[in-house]
């Protein structure tokens, strides 16, 4: 007779490395009780066939010798965000080394995401995620564009918002030249999505150098 656990192993064997899956997903697969597949979940956790990334969520790691080989916890921040239907994007000191700004480098993994994913620690680090309903509501106004402008809008966004009116009108040249790669429509957008306490940064994107 097959076990819940055998099951589960087998659900587990068809999904690629690097592949993550939640409670629920195994809870419908198989058709136990919770406490019969939260059981399962933990032998298969014991025996390195399954890694817990937080709670509720799992993930099929390559093996090696040494055990479990994880995805960078960056990465993993990404799949369980995309799992859910969420926007995830560096924040911080981050935010400004991904857009070039400089080349200082955050040592944490800090992002910031349109809908609320709790922060969670793998691999000895701390992957720290806060959910903003600004940037929510910034994002939304941007449709339309391609995702790499966008992207890069809501960075130049995130960055003057970590930076603030100080900071950056003392890399005032970079963060023009940023934004005159932007398209007529791209800049007009950012404009609009410069609001509250960044509305003293749209002189930024009529300047020139």
């Amino acid at each position: 007779m097959i076990t819940v656990t055998m099951q589960i192993s087998q659900y587990i064997q068809k999904l690629h490395y690097g592949s993550m899956f939640s409670f629920k997903q195994v809870l419908r697969k198989v058709g136990a009780s919770r406490r019969t597949v939260n059981y399962a979940l933990n032998q298969l956790t014991q025996t390195n066939a399954i890694v817990r990334v937080k709670k509720g969520i799992y993930l099929r790691p390559k093996m090696s010798r040494f055990g479990p080989i994880l995805p960078e916890p960056g990465k993993i921040a990404v799949i369980i965000a995309k799992n859910i239907g969420a926007k995830l994007y560096p924040s911080g000191a981050n935010a400004v080394n991904t857009l070039g700004l400089s080349t200082q480098l955050s040592m944490n993994y800090s992002y910031v995401a349109t809908k609320h994913i709790t922060s969670f620690e793998v691999n000895n680090s701390m992957v720290n995620i806060r959910y903003s309903r600004t940037l929510e509501t910034a994002e939304s106004k941007l449709n339309g564009l391609k995702t790499k402008e966008k992207e890069k809008i809501i960075l130049l966004w995130l960055s003057l918002e970590y930076l603030g009116k100080r900071e950056i009108y003392l890399m005032k040249d970079e963060i023009i030249n940023q934004i005159d790669t932007l398209s007529s429509k791209g800049r007009f957008k950012l404009e609009q999505i410069l609001s509250g306490k960044l509305h003293w940064a749209k002189t930024l994107v009529t300047m020139e150098i």
